[in-house]
């Protein structure tokens, strides 16, 4: 989440934001896991679940551009990124633009790319980054006037109105990377800046079963709506019987990181489940960034 979010920031969590999930066992209740994890007889049933499981109403909903924090499965750790389509959405990228219903999605200021620009004044350009703190490494190309570095849509703004640069460009992402990107299909040809379309699932939502559709949805299907859909020569069956539609049973998002060349998100792992948010990221505490700390980041809003 570089630029929004820093390494050793300390987050204020809301989770009443979005309503709490409710324990699904003794283990998940503050305390009194405390008279379980003493009994070795019981440490073995860590991971069951045995309530069903249900989440209280929130004081608001999931929206496009939120900041959650969520987790990918039980085991997982938190991970903080930006919501960027919600369910029902049809979403894509196009050349690093997002667009959700065939809408641009706008830019937050803080959105990290990779830029090759050539250097037009250079003691106008230097001046002008360590006026704006801009930190970050510049790479030379055959030309000494040409450069590489990575900046915030804000900073690319303002070196622009400095009148110190030229012939600025967005480095797209290059080679699809297939079986490591979600869906994890080997004959896509997406990239990091070039993908989909796809619909996120929305509870309700109602699918024809195809071989793209599957290869898509197969993986929450199974791992989150716990149903195992048996795909034997274009025909598909759940427990013996065949079925041609499917329909979802809960509400699915897309995530991804604000520093876009460099984020493990929605775009390797795909679709987070709703019961997997935990809350809203809110407010900085304070801030240890670059190991001391940062007064201007203390109590900051994000």
């Amino acid at each position: 989440m570089e630029n929004t979010l820093y390494i050793n920031d300390v987050v204020f969590v809301n989770k009443l934001k979005y309503g709490p999930n409710l324990p699904q066992s003794p283990y998940e209740i503050p305390w009194v896991n405390l008279f379980y994890y003493l009994n070795n007889n019981s440490k073995e049933a860590v991971q069951r679940k045995i309530w069903t499981l249900k989440r209280l109403s929130g004081l608001d909903i999931i929206k496009q551009g939120d900041i959650v924090v969520f987790k990918r499965n039980d085991k997982s750790d938190f991970l903080v990124k930006r919501c960027v389509a919600e369910p029902g959405d049809s979403f894509k990228i196009v050349n690093s633009k997002i667009y959700t219903n065939n809408h641009l999605f706008y830019t937050p200021e803080g959105i990290l790319g990779k830029y090759s620009f050539k250097l037009k004044n250079p003691t106008v350009f230097y001046k002008a980054v360590d006026s704006l703190n801009i930190k970050t490494s510049f790479y030379s190309k055959d030309d000494e006037n040409w450069k590489t570095a990575t900046f915030s849509s804000l900073e690319v703004a303002e070196l622009k109105h400095s009148k110190s640069i030229d012939s600025l460009h967005l480095i797209l992402a290059g080679m699809p990377i297939k079986s490591k990107m979600f869906p994890w299909y080997k004959n896509k040809k997406w990239t990091l800046d070039n993908y989909g379309t796809i619909i996120i699932p929305k509870k309700g939502m109602q699918i024809q079963l195809t071989e793209d559709n599957f290869n898509l949805y197969k993986f929450i299907i199974k791992e989150y709506e716990n149903v195992n859909i048996i795909k034997e020569k274009n025909i598909f069956s759940v427990e013996g019987k065949n079925i041609s539609i499917y329909t979802f049973k809960k509400n699915y998002y897309y995530m991804m990181g604000d520093n876009r060349n460099d984020s493990w998100d929605s775009r390797y792992f795909g679709f987070i489940p709703e019961e997997k948010i935990v809350g809203k990221a809110s407010t900085i505490l304070f801030s240890y960034k670059d190991g001391s700390f940062q007064w201007n980041r203390l109590f900051k809003e994000i």
